[in-house]
């Protein structure tokens, strides 16, 4: 989807969070549990809700990559 810009992903720190689940330096961030990610402040609004399960889909190079956490 062109419309949506997405957030990249600058830097994943050894050990980190990001890092341990599977986010690689030049991920772009497209949506969250379904909420489209359009720049940093949707990233953040739809991070600080709380949720059980986490679907995260990620543009990696050419290809949609789908993420999912928790459950």
């Amino acid at each position: 989807d062109s419309a949506a810009e997405g957030v990249a992903v600058l830097d994943v720190a050894k050990g980190s969070v990001a890092q341990n689940l599977g986010f690689q330096k030049g991920d772009v961030v497209l949506a969250v549990n379904d909420e489209q990610i359009a720049n940093t402040a949707d990233l953040q609004r739809a991070v600080a809700k709380p949720s059980r399960l986490w679907r995260l889909t990620v543009r990696r190079g050419a290809q949609q990559v789908s993420l999912v956490f928790g459950g």
